[in-house]
């Protein structure tokens, strides 16, 4: 699913989402940055990452949120 998602992107919006990733990730923790692959990337339920993860719900949106909150960062800094 992820691959037809690629695919069907600009190569434009291709580079902008790896100029995005390229400065979001090493702010994010690791474990943020296995979680945001694994849903979207994959696209893995919550629960299966937090089975497979032996992660808690709550670390789990804890790390989500950190993964978006610097995607966002990253995003509106490339807009500037």
């Amino acid at each position: 699913m992820a691959i037809m998602i690629i695919a069907e992107l600009s190569q434009a919006e291709q580079e902008m989402g790896q100029r995005i990733w390229r400065q979001a990730a090493p702010r994010m923790t690791r474990l943020a940055t296995i979680v945001i692959r694994l849903r979207v990337n994959r696209g893995w339920s919550p629960e299966r990452i937090c089975r497979r993860l032996r992660i808690s719900r709550r670390r789990f949106r804890r790390h989500l949120l950190i993964a978006v909150r610097e995607i966002a960062r990253a995003a509106a800094d490339i807009d500037r």
